[in-house]
């Protein structure tokens, strides 16, 4: 089983407006390189569904844990497996696998990996959220250890992976994990809010555009 190099969904968007409901797939994938390239191999290890109204102004976040065992679509005969190998074959394997299990049309992908999100985080200055307890992970380049304490603050973007990747600190492992995570593209959104003009908006997405992938287009954005 090899990845496809290029496919309809990675290489072309859904055409739907962005003035109607709409329902995006974030996924967040355990690369360290600088460049996300499309032929990149990595596990699917945050994978959240947003559907967003922009005519009330309102999103919904589901995330599905990594370890679900469901039907791969591209895998022959659909064998049920961690649902985090599909984005080992590529966007069309993982946004497939969800669309038949979960009987849900996803019109737009967003994948970010290590690196998009410290540099993301970091370009808005920071996110604030609360530390439950001391934690601990490898960072960005799984290189040393970086720790962050307790308690309410503006944590950098190498700080906030560590709080978003987090789990075997917790007894409930990969749901705390979602938990934060969640609580992590909250805390960026309202920082975003607050960019009034839209030159500013799009150099924030110019410093993270070599490590994202994404099938909406400048104008959609």
């Amino acid at each position: 089983m090899k990845k496809s190099v290029t496919s309809v969904i990675e290489t072309a968007s859904a055409g739907k407006s962005v003035t109607e409901p709409f329902t995006l797939l974030l996924m967040g994938v355990d690369s360290t390189d600088e460049v996300l390239s499309k032929s990149a191999i990595a596990h699917g290890d945050t994978l959240i569904l947003i559907t967003f109204n922009p005519k009330t102004l309102n999103a919904t976040m589901i995330s599905i844990p990594r370890d679900s065992y469901i039907p791969i679509s591209c895998w022959s005969g659909r064998p049920e497996n961690k649902i985090t190998h599909a984005a080992m074959y590529g966007n069309d394997c993982m946004i497939n696998t969800i669309q038949n299990y979960f009987d849900v049309n996803i019109d737009y992908y967003v994948k970010i990996n290590f690196k998009g999100l410290v540099k993301l985080v970091d370009a808005v200055g920071g996110v604030e959220v609360d530390v439950p307890q001391v934690l601990c992970t490898d960072d960005s380049s799984r290189g040393g250890d970086i720790c962050i304490n307790p308690g309410r603050q503006v944590l950098k973007g190498e700080q906030a992976l560590v709080f978003a990747r987090n789990r075997k600190a917790f007894s409930d492992g990969d749901f705390r994990r979602a938990q934060h995570q969640q609580e992590i593209i909250m805390a960026l959104v309202n920082k975003m809010k607050n960019i009034k003009d839209v030159s500013s908006f799009m150099s924030v997405l110019n410093t993270v555009s070599n490590s994202m992938d994404t099938n909406l287009t400048t104008k959609q954005i």
